[in-house]
């Protein structure tokens, strides 16, 4: 979302005196799909009793939302792509903090933990517009390699928890 503003004028051609209504409409069709996703994944994460599978599915969409927008050429499939990644975002969302819930430690530490877990989820999200350039160089100002290496960390990072042990 960082790059959005710039990705729509670069990438897409979107005009200057656009892109405030074409971020407005991508940021109310993200938000919306997110907290609708959120409420039904949380249902089914608890219907189930599975988090971890359903951590690499959100991964997987998110993943898959990230690279249609890289690859999109019109505003619709930028959009398409912002609901796909949504539908991930919102899964993820759904599940990430009942998971980390479920594997703490010890309770009378809980909220301790629960700041360590929101600094280690902070600051992902404060590199990554850091490191975008490096990928926006590699791919020599196409916004493609930076939404590429974005769904690689989205699944990295999945994969990264299916190891945890004391929760299915």
């Amino acid at each position: 979302m960082t790059y959005q503003v710039y990705f729509l004028t670069d990438g897409l051609g979107i005009p200057t005196d656009e892109v405030a209504g074409r971020v407005f409409v991508s940021t109310l069709v993200s938000a919306t799909v997110t907290i609708a996703v959120s409420v039904l994944g949380g249902w089914l994460s608890d219907r189930i009793g599975r988090r971890k599978p359903l951590v690499l599915v959100a991964a997987l969409i998110g993943g898959a939302g990230l690279l249609t927008i890289g690859m999109s050429t019109t505003f619709t499939q930028f959009l398409i792509g912002s609901a796909v990644t949504s539908v991930g975002t919102g899964l993820y969302h759904a599940i990430d903090l009942a998971l980390v819930a479920a594997v703490l430690p010890n309770p009378d530490d809980a909220a301790k933990d629960m700041g360590t877990f929101q600094i280690a989820s902070s600051i992902p999200q404060s590199l990554a517009p850091t490191i975008a350039p490096v990928f926006l160089l590699l791919g020599s100002g196409d916004y493609l390699a930076v939404f590429v290496a974005a769904a690689v960390f989205a699944v990295l990072g999945a994969i990264a928890i299916q190891p945890v042990r004391g929760v299915r």
